[in-house]
């Protein structure tokens, strides 16, 4: 199979080399692996098409249309987060639709972020992966609901109701999101290869030799309310 993947960060990008882009990476490896064919369609500043470790990677730059500044002209740019998103979904939809052509793909796999999956064609069978739900992230991150969050919210949404099928690593978001879009979600965990194995007890015998036998949890990434 031909599995392309529509992200807005990979690991090739200077700005983003966060858990989704490294999901993404070891994701296109394992299924390397498995004799598939993987490619990366990432939004970011220049259109160019590379190779990574067998990955192709085409990079989008979002396109300004006409219409994009008419309307932010004309709304007094008080539509600008939303049309920013819808611009930028618009341009990897293009360089899909234009890659298809050049190469079938038998799949495409959008992650959720930034509502890139917005504007999705129905002609290639596509999944959303739910890496998280922003409305969680603003309640627990105490920020306040203007209107430029509401628009980002209110396309996330949309995307969610319009996607041809749902999957997500966490439970707790994949049972909300169902419940709330009436839509079904598939719980699939990421994968995770060791590509090296090093045994470094060091930190939990501190952790032990403190405690006194107390329980103790042990976390692996960095702790914050975006987590989860």
């Amino acid at each position: 199979m031909h599995i392309a993947f529509i992200t807005t960060e990979f690991i090739t990008e200077k700005s983003f080399d966060g858990g989704l882009s490294n999901y993404l990476y070891r994701t296109c490896l394992s299924l390397q692996a498995l004799g598939h064919k993987t490619s990366v369609i990432v939004s970011t500043d220049k259109n160019e098409t590379i190779t990574k470790d067998g990955i192709t990677v085409v990079r989008v730059k979002p396109a300004r249309s006409w219409w994009f500044w008419l309307i932010n002209v004309f709304t007094l740019f008080r539509l600008n987060p939303a049309l920013l998103q819808i611009q930028r979904s618009a341009s990897v939809r293009k360089a899909l639709l234009k890659y298809h052509k050049l190469t079938a793909i038998d799949i495409v796999q959008y992650s959720s972020t930034m509502s890139i999956a917005i504007l999705q064609p129905s002609k290639i069978p596509s999944v959303v992966r739910i890496s998280s739900y922003q409305r969680f992230i603003d309640e627990q991150s105490g920020t306040p609901v203007n209107f430029r969050l509401k628009q980002k919210l209110y396309l996330n949404d949309l995307m969610l109701k319009r996607s041809q099928n749902l999957f997500g690593p966490s439970k707790i978001i994949g049972e909300f999101i169902s419940k709330s879009f009436q839509k079904k979600v598939a719980l699939i965990e990421s994968p995770f290869t060791m590509s090296t194995i090093e045994l470094q007890d060091s930190v939990v015998n501190q952790i032990l030799d403190n405690t006194s036998g107390s329980p103790y949890l042990l976390y692996f990434g960095s702790l914050s309310k975006l987590k989860g």
